[in-house]
């Protein structure tokens, strides 16, 4: 589950729950290379995530989401996009922002892996 839910205390680290596709477009627009992304989590003072986010909140564009759809091949394979909802990528930024929050509120790094 994505949002403020923690796995746990992990060494002074705060790391949330989330999905691999979410997480990745998340963490570009919150200004990781794709790089970092994908190199397995790149640790965050908490203040610099929580400026990264607020960042990503203010340029980011309103999110139209993306109507679920699905194709049928001519061999038999169907292939199903569960879609997402307007407003999607702001909701989950301003999970991040609570998580932010509390990071900075507790002196942790955040990770985004």
């Amino acid at each position: 589950m994505w949002g403020t839910h923690l796995r746990g205390d992990l060494g002074g680290v705060a790391q949330p729950e989330h999905g691999q596709r979410e997480r990745r477009e998340g963490a570009v627009r919150a200004g990781c290379s794709s790089e970092e992304v994908y190199c397995g989590g790149t640790a965050f003072e908490p203040e610099d995530f929580r400026d990264r986010v607020v960042v990503a909140l203010a340029l980011a564009d309103a999110d139209p989401g993306r109507p679920a759809s699905t194709t049928r091949s001519p061999g038999g394979a169907t292939f199903v996009e569960c879609g997402v909802p307007a407003g999607y990528l702001q909701d989950r930024l301003s999970e991040l922002l609570e998580v932010a929050d509390f990071a900075v509120a507790h002196g942790r790094q955040v990770i985004a892996c």
